[in-house]
């Protein structure tokens, strides 16, 4: 796969990218207006009342956005990466709304979600989002070869039997329940999804095959390391994961799109 054209992947992966924006930033809105307004569900198994609301939030964002890139059974990647910027803008604008009317001990509560984090305890949170993570996690692998065949270009993976179609809503449906899932449970820490697949794609290549699994350990490995080192280097203090990883992917950014203008 060493002369797979990398525009299409490069596009590809950030339309992914935004999408992803636009659920957590939906499941994050519901998950704060839940802690602000006091809203009480009873829990659902091992699903609590918060991580409920979150998945809400997110699942409507993500159907929401589906519907606006869907248009006579035609899914456009323009007007899904548009969507998802737009509903991400609003979230975040109904978010800003929501702190400003919130208490000031809520407040605290709101803003130390917003920043994500790995403040779970025991299996209960991991056992609440594997009905979601598993399938569409096995959907997603299972896609790889195919994923392959679309880098080369719609024309050639088209001929070669692939859906384009049932493809791009596939991987828009897994993508959104693993968004969704994690968001849920660890709040909208950012930019993991960002910096590990280019990082790797940078190292390893395009191929989906290795890349897609090369992704998913690196981003929990990634999650993991970011995590320790914002306990432990502010001590007795502890810095929010989400802080740390937004300002290791705004640079990570800009230096993406520096080598990619170049």
């Amino acid at each position: 796969m060493s002369h797979t054209r990398p525009t299409t992947a490069y596009v590809l992966s950030i339309i992914i990218a935004v999408l992803a924006l636009g659920v957590s930033a939906g499941g994050a809105f519901a998950a704060i207006a839940a802690i602000s307004f006091s809203v009480t569900q009873p829990r659902l198994g091992p699903v609590g009342p918060l991580q409920f609301y979150g998945m809400i939030g997110a699942f409507l964002n993500m159907g929401i956005i589906y519907m606006l890139a869907t248009h006579r059974h035609h899914f456009s990647t323009f007007k899904l990466l548009l969507a998802g910027v737009t509903l991400a803008l609003i979230s975040s604008a109904l978010i800003m709304f929501v702190r400003y009317v919130s208490a000031p001990h809520k407040l605290v509560v709101v803003d130390r979600w917003l920043m994500g984090g790995l403040d779970v305890q025991g299996y209960r949170s991991v056992a609440s989002i594997l009905p979601l993570f598993g399938p569409a996690l096995v959907l997603l692998l299972s896609r790889a070869n195919a994923l392959n065949l679309i880098s080369f270009g719609e024309e050639l993976a088209a001929g070669r039997g692939v859906n384009l179609k049932g493809l791009q809503t596939e991987v828009f449906i897994a993508g959104s329940v693993l968004t969704a899932s994690i968001v849920s449970v660890a709040g909208p820490v950012g930019f993991v999804g960002l910096i590990v697949p280019h990082a790797f794609r940078i190292a390893f290549g395009p191929d989906h095959r290795r890349l897609l699994f090369a992704s998913f350990f690196g981003g929990g490995a990634l999650l993991v390391i970011a995590d320790t080192f914002a306990r432990t280097a502010f001590a007795p203090s502890e810095l929010p994961v989400g802080v740390l990883t937004a300002m290791m992917g705004g640079p990570f950014f800009l230096i993406l799109l520096v080598r990619r203008g170049g």
